[in-house]
């Protein structure tokens, strides 16, 4: 019987089935997007079969466009979008600045008097200083 080396501190001289590694291969994306020059381009596109679409990309304009074909493999009228960044709408702040309560000051004061309210346009926001009707 042949003894195998237990002890984890010394190598073991027995042969271990390891398989062959392979080398990583560079890994291929499936990129679907056909660029095209202008609308004449995406017209002139070949799509075939039944029920087909495909995204058409314009080479030279922030524009797509979608070509599709039918049950009957007719091609349908060609679409066109246009695509653009979204910017995030800015929070609206919970708090209000002096010149927005003054302007509603104003108005209720008017409204409470009857009045036509108008806007004081002083820098110190002096209401004392009001021209009066």
């Amino acid at each position: 019987m042949v003894c195998q080396n237990y002890n984890q501190f010394q190598p073991n001289f027995y042969p271990q089935n390891n398989p062959v590694q392979t080398p990583i291969q560079n890994r291929i994306f499936n990129d679907n997007r056909v660029f095209v020059q202008g609308e004449a381009g995406a017209n002139s596109y070949p799509i075939g079969g039944m029920n087909s679409i495909v995204q058409l990309m314009d080479s030279e304009n922030q524009i797509f466009y979608l070509k599709s074909t039918d049950n009957n493999g007719m091609i349908q009228p060609l679409r066109k979008f246009k695509y653009e960044e979204i910017q995030p709408e800015p929070e609206e702040s919970p708090y209000v600045t002096k010149e927005e309560l003054n302007k509603k000051f104003d108005e209720l004061m008017a409204a409470i008097n009857n009045k036509p309210h108008y806007y004081n346009n002083n820098k110190k926001g002096d209401r004392n200083n009001e021209q009066s009707n």
